[in-house]
């Protein structure tokens, strides 16, 4: 959002979706506002939203950020966790699972959803019934992903190998009369308590196989390719990763060879703007990582001598931080302000936070 600010003249607005969610029908949970019958909260972002909203300011102005190498260098991350398998509402066959030539255990085997039974490396999802009246229509929405079944680890660099076989209907939009599609399967890998990726396979018309990142929800596809295999029949699959070299095999055939390097986020994210109705200038920083950050902060054309700043931050102890309808403001915007003898003047910005300096343009 601080880019919009600094390309205002590409961007002429914004909007946030999805917007509203009743708790009777949740569908996903990004949903900018929640509500029932007699309550109503925003999630985090909604008070990011108002944040950006209500202070955009008349005029995007020129700035600049200077932090000393030694501040901007991170620790590589690092990407490491369990496998998962998810499968559509039919049933499925996996056989020979083996991570680096070895089969799981039966104890770190754990089914989430369906019903799946594990034993000697070989898993087995029996189909779930269909639905009354389905008629070969479109089964109940369900999430897309390996979230089925986890095979508990931490593996980073290794070889996953297995045989699977579908057993599942194909369904019908009802706008596409005669137009067959299906659920098809996946598999993830380095899936830790937030992030990780995944291989999907086939689905809707069963010719394509994509790679996904995923973080707290949101997913980043960065590979996708188009295959032949017969869905129909049993699939020799692959996975090799070493390091951020990941290369997914179907029936012997190389189908995606990737390099997955994640490039680390800037330290601050900053736009600056100024307001013409209260002759203020007003600077948004974004803190996106763990541990705070202090800048000297100076501004052209608005004297050297004290005055008082309005601040406005939204922050929390932890990024799984979530508002409720029990805790509604649990994150939400905390206001304040703070005298300076004078400009430039020195503040630090917590981790993890949004912030808003308001500085007015004379001496008070």
């Amino acid at each position: 959002m601080t880019s919009f600010e600094n390309n205002a003249d590409r961007v002429a607005l914004t909007c946030y979706a999805p917007l509203l969610c009743n708790t009777d029908y949740v569908n996903w949970n990004p949903n900018l506002i929640w509500y029932n019958n007699h309550e109503i909260f925003g999630i985090p972002s909604y008070y990011v939203q108002k944040m950006y909203s209500v202070n955009q300011g008349d005029v995007t102005l020129e700035h600049s950020v200077e932090i000393t190498p030694e501040d901007e260098k991170t620790e590589p991350k690092r990407i490491s966790g369990s496998f998962g398998l998810g499968v559509g509402p039919g049933g499925a066959l996996f056989e020979g699972i083996k991570v680096d030539g070895t089969s799981p255990s039966a104890a770190d085997v754990e089914a989430l959803e369906g019903d799946w039974t594990y034993s000697d490396g070989k898993l087995k999802k029996t189909p779930e019934p269909a639905p009354e009246g389905e008629g070969g229509g479109r089964p109940p929405r369900r999430r897309f992903g390996a979230n089925d079944v986890r095979v508990n680890g931490d593996y980073e660099s290794f070889v996953f190998e297995c045989t699977a076989k579908l057993e599942e209907r194909t369904f019908e939009f009802p706008d596409r009369p005669g137009e067959r599609h299906r659920h098809g399967f996946s598999i993830g890998f380095c899936r830790g308590e937030n992030e990780g990726f995944t291989w999907h396979i086939g689905g809707f018309r069963g010719n394509e196989s994509f790679l996904s990142y995923e973080v707290r929800g949101y997913d980043d596809r960065f590979a996708s390719a188009q295959i032949e295999a017969d869905l129909d029949g049993e699939l020799k699959l692959r996975i090799e990763r070493c390091g951020n070299h990941i290369i997914c095999s179907i029936n012997d055939t190389v189908v995606h060879d990737v390099e997955y390097v994640p490039a680390e986020p800037h330290r601050i994210y900053v736009s600056s703007t100024y307001d013409e109705g209260t002759d203020e200038v007003i600077i948004k920083a974004v803190n996106v990582r763990s541990t705070p950050i202090t800048l000297e902060i100076d501004v052209e054309g608005v004297g050297e001598g004290g005055r008082r700043i309005g601040l406005e931050t939204l922050t929390a102890d932890s990024l799984e931080a979530r508002n409720s309808f029990e805790s509604p403001e649990n994150v939400a915007t905390a206001f304040d302000s703070f005298e300076v003898s004078s400009v430039p003047f020195v503040h630090e910005f917590a981790p993890h936070s949004v912030n808003i300096l308001k500085i007015p343009k004379e001496d008070k």
